[in-house]
């Protein structure tokens, strides 16, 4: 289980949906300090890496390595890229100064782990208020939703209207199953 909101405050902020997404999933807050963020989204990010369903371990200490050391360079990735400050890591060296191709390959281990998640057990991802998400975050939603087309994931997105007015083609056209369910406003006597 997911859940992420995006605030008013937050649409300047690149990538702020997702990280209020992970923030929430790993308990991760402000007021943590950097190190104590790259722990949690380390452990975080490995737990997608576990055996699943009851599977034994893999006795393969090599495979175990490489479990190890790929889900700490999808949580770098990630983390740097939703806004966490991993300028640091060694892992990044080299990268940060092409966004793109940060950009590129940070999305890429995040669609690789949520992939990995749903192969364990279905995902429920709960976007609140995302009238208020930021532009990356959104095609960002969008792409991971059509990545998992064929996984058991449901994303529920909550919005007003104002999202269609300013981004009237967003999740239109999707190869994914969309469903838009319109609420009218509550009477007084509700």
């Amino acid at each position: 289980y997911f859940k992420g909101r995006a605030g008013l405050d937050m649409q300047r902020a690149p990538y702020s949906l997702l990280r209020d997404l992970f923030a929430f999933r790993f308990q991760i807050l402000d007021t943590d300090e950097p190190a104590t963020v790259r722990e949690k989204m380390e452990h975080g990010i490995a737990q997608a890496f576990s055996p699943s369903g009851g599977e034994p371990a893999p006795q393969n200490t090599a495979l175990l390595e490489e479990y190890a050391e790929t889900s700490t360079l999808y949580a770098h990735f990630i983390g740097h890229l939703i806004g966490f400050d991993f300028s640091a890591s060694p892992l990044l060296t080299g990268i940060l100064s092409d966004s793109r191709q940060l950009r590129n390959r940070a999305l890429s281990y995040l669609a690789e782990y949520f992939q990995r998640l749903c192969n364990q057990l279905p995902v429920l991802i709960l976007l609140e208020d995302i009238h208020w998400a930021d532009e990356a975050s959104l095609e960002a939603i969008q792409n991971l939703a059509a990545s998992l087309e064929n996984s058991p994931t449901l994303f529920l997105c909550t919005t007003r209207p104002q999202l269609f007015e300013h981004n009237p083609e967003w999740n239109r056209g999707a190869s994914h199953e969309a469903e838009t369910i319109k609420l009218l406003p509550l009477s007084s006597q509700s």
